[in-house]
């Protein structure tokens, strides 16, 4: 009886592991798929400019709302 729950601990344990790294490997897929996606939006053709500058301007924005919300919870912390 022991033994079957250190084996079920051991079990538990790397299901956990191999949740953590998927969890990694989601996060690092999904970065990578939105900075793919910023890359199109910002490709410019056929002189699309303030196309593009205006996305340039809300990823700008987009940005500095998560600096300021970051800011705010390491001050509250």
């Amino acid at each position: 009886m022991r033994q079957e729950l250190n084996d079920m601990k051991r079990q538990f344990a790397a299901q956990e592991k191999y949740v953590k790294e998927m969890e990694v490997l989601t996060n690092a897929s999904m970065h990578d798929y939105d900075m793919l996606k910023a890359a199109r939006i910002i490709e410019i053709g056929d002189g699309d400019l303030e196309t593009a500058r205006k996305h340039v301007n809300k990823l700008i924005r987009d940005v500095d709302r998560c600096i300021t919300l970051l800011t705010e919870q390491q001050n509250g912390q």
